[in-house]
């Protein structure tokens, strides 16, 4: 594959990720109108929000991992994501402290890709065989058999304490092993071994809220909180 090919930007991944975005302002929009007591929280916490979550969720980490395989410097991305992560963290603790972010889904990402930079390497030597291992593994600790191990100090890796707390939390166990199996999706779609109609898809909405979906990410949950708290003062 050229130089150029690998810079090329598939739509359909930049409007998968503009959907998840979409999805994810949406539930939080949703989940501030239900901590004012606007709508009922039995809206967002029952058995089909239980299945429907974790679908998105994982698609997100998915299309992240596949993402990876598209970028020049992933050490220098995970290094943003980090400090991104950080900045969460610190204002969560300075302004909504019962809702405190500890390790929630920036962390991981950012974990994931150092991990990636770090091994990636690696993993790419034998994914045709690493791939659909890794994906069974986290089938089974996600649904089967969950890591129910309590250790101090490793939450961050899938172990917390019963005390432990995180207002969003996603732990690199067993997270990372879909990660992976995304990057290795990310090297069929890069190789142009998908279905060829994958490739002419395209949403320009969706593929220009997917290519800015850090920045929506860092910005929506401040201002949907804002809007609905001062709704609530206006009330």
């Amino acid at each position: 594959m050229s130089e150029a090919q690998s810079r090329t930007r598939y739509g359909f991944l930049d409007a998968y990720r503009g959907l998840c975005v979409l999805v994810m302002v949406v539930y939080h929009g949703a989940f501030d109108l239900a901590v004012y007591g606007y709508i009922p929280l039995s809206l967002l916490i029952n058995s089909v929000m239980n299945v429907i979550h974790p679908i998105f969720a994982g698609s997100f980490v998915l299309m992240s991992g596949a993402t990876c395989r598209f970028s020049r410097n992933n050490l220098k991305n995970a290094v943003v994501l980090g400090l991104t992560a950080a900045g969460v963290s610190l204002g969560t603790r300075l302004f909504t402290p019962d809702m405190f972010i500890s390790f929630g889904i920036l962390h991981f990402f950012a974990s994931a890709t150092l991990i990636y930079s770090l091994l990636g390497r690696l993993f790419e030597r034998a994914e045709k065989i690493l791939a659909p291992v890794f994906a069974a593994v986290f089938a089974v600790l996600y649904t089967v058999f969950p890591v129910n191990i309590q250790t101090s100090g490793l939450a961050f890796l899938g172990f917390p304490t019963a005390k432990y707390y995180s207002g969003d939390y996603y732990p690199i166990i067993p997270w990372i092993f879909l990660f992976f199996v995304g990057t290795y999706t990310g090297g069929l779609i890069k190789n142009g071994r998908m279905p060829k109609a994958l490739y002419s898809l395209s949403c320009p909405p969706l593929e220009k809220i997917g290519r800015h979906s850090l920045l929506i990410y860092i910005v929506h949950q401040p201002v949907l909180y804002g809007a609905v708290t001062l709704l609530s003062k206006i009330k």
